[in-house]
């Protein structure tokens, strides 16, 4: 049997995609979370949950799979990874440590201020102590505020 191209149809798809396309776009952070990393021993991905400005007409992916009755999402949905890289313990060549609570704590520094969240201490204190729970890692926040 030869593969032909004439019952390919035109490529129109089937609409609007449920999740984010790459490129620059205005989002909601609903949640953020660590993934563990597998390749290296406790190290984390810091994971940002986002969504789009909603959408009319838009049927999204489920909030929550097995309950129906929290309803769908109203703008496309995806998971956005703080770096490339891992937030990992870790040196480096010119002996430099590398902190990994420490530089989670400096990239959420740098998201609340970027964000304009004034009392973003407070907010990463509640945020870390959840995360660090989750995860069963032991964190000391001081405090200061």
């Amino acid at each position: 049997m030869a593969l032909s191209t004439e019952d390919l149809g035109t490529g129109s798809g089937s609409g609007l995609p449920k999740t984010i396309s790459p490129g620059n776009n205005i989002l909601k952070i609903n949640s953020i979370t660590l993934d563990v990393f597998k390749f290296i021993d406790d190290a984390y991905h810091l994971m940002l949950h986002v969504e789009t400005k909603p959408i009319d007409g838009f049927d999204g992916f489920s909030i929550d799979r097995n309950n129906p009755d929290a309803g769908n999402y109203s703008g496309q949905i995806g998971r956005v990874k703080a770096s490339q890289y891992a937030f990992a313990d870790g040196e480096t060549k010119s002996g430099i440590k590398i902190q990994r609570d420490r530089s989670i704590l400096i990239f959420l520094q740098n998201l609340c201020k970027n964000l304009g969240i004034n009392d973003w201490m407070k907010q990463l204190k509640i945020l870390l102590k959840r995360l660090m729970m989750k995860h069963h890692l032991k964190i000391n926040i001081l405090n200061t505020v």
